[in-house]
């Protein structure tokens, strides 16, 4: 069996800059920032502060995709709790979670789900 590990923040920040087509350096540009930090941050070698991370996922066009550990927990107990909904055929209030959690990424559905 083969079980895949969560990817880290700087992992995730790789796939999605690659899902939206870009190069680290244009990444960088976008940041006013150098390629070799894009590198180094998405190699887990580097971190980044708040600011930076929100800069970051607005220049991907993903300001609220859950990125953090306590953001995806967030995030996956917002799932249960839709799916639950719709289990007990409670569909309005299904309808009204759904809203709530969508979009988040604006990425093919394959990108959303390798970020948890």
């Amino acid at each position: 069996m083969n079980i895949k590990k969560n990817p880290s923040l700087g992992e995730k920040i790789k796939m999605l800059r690659e899902a939206k087509g870009l190069n680290q350096a244009a990444l960088a540009k976008a940041l006013y920032s150098s390629t070799m930090l894009i590198s180094r941050i998405e190699r887990d070698q580097a971190t980044c502060d708040e600011e930076m991370l929100f800069t970051i996922k607005e220049t991907l066009g993903v300001e609220n995709a859950p990125l953090y550990e306590s953001e995806l927990v967030a995030y996956k107990d917002r799932l249960v709790a839709l799916f639950d909904e719709i289990e007990n055929e409670r569909y309005t209030a299904a309808r009204d979670k759904l809203e709530q959690l969508f979009p988040t990424t604006n990425l093919p559905w394959e990108h959303d789900l390798s970020l948890m």
